[in-house]
């Protein structure tokens, strides 16, 4: 049988340990509680930086987009193209995530059956003039149309840097004699 002291050694140390778990707890809980607060001042960091990822306005773009191609076709889109940035951020934003279809080349993934079924939405960066020659040929080939339109990012107040991108409508073969009219055909320009 333990004796009176070994088992008084043992209360205490079970409460020295009791009481180290409760401050690793209340530590834990605490760390948790303000590690979303660094995330916060890590974007807005990068925003007020200028950091590409954090000012670009892909997703707007993107998301408007896609809206008038849906209008305008009567269906969601299927494939993206264009620049490496726009359209692998389209595939990642837009409902269905479609196919990207970077630059207009040729991919097994993308066929003339497709486009020709479901059509595609195009973006090319300004000084892409590679995506911009390949896009404008597919464009005339399929009587489709392009806009250009300026977006910006806010957050918070703050205002990223007014970005440039020419959007490319490239209708189903279905529709490509019955085009939209021509005021629903881009996105609205973008307010002061």
């Amino acid at each position: 049988e333990p004796s009176t002291r070994t088992r008084v050694s043992f209360e205490l140390a079970a409460r020295r340990l009791g009481r180290q778990i409760s401050t690793a707890r209340r530590f834990a809980l605490g760390f948790m509680a303000i590690l979303p607060l660094g995330g916060i001042a890590m974007l807005a960091s990068s925003f007020k930086q200028g950091s590409e990822s954090a000012v670009e306005p892909d997703f707007e773009v993107a998301k408007e987009s896609a809206a008038v191609f849906s209008k305008a076709f009567g269906a969601p889109v299927r494939i993206v193209g264009g620049s490496v940035r726009y359209s692998t951020s389209a595939t990642l934003d837009l409902p269905g995530h479609p196919r990207a279809w970077v630059h207009f080349n040729d991919y097994w993934w993308i066929t003339p059956e497709m486009i020709a079924e479901n059509g595609a939405l195009g973006f090319c960066a300004v000084d892409d003039d590679r995506c911009r020659q390949r896009a404008q040929q597919i464009v005339s080939d399929r009587k489709g149309w392009t806009c250009e339109i300026e977006r910006r990012r806010t957050l918070w107040g703050m205002q990223g840097k007014k970005t440039k991108v020419y959007l490319y409508f490239i209708p189903p073969q279905q529709l490509m004699a019955s085009l939209p009219p021509a005021e629903s055909r881009c996105p609205p320009p973008l307010l002061p």
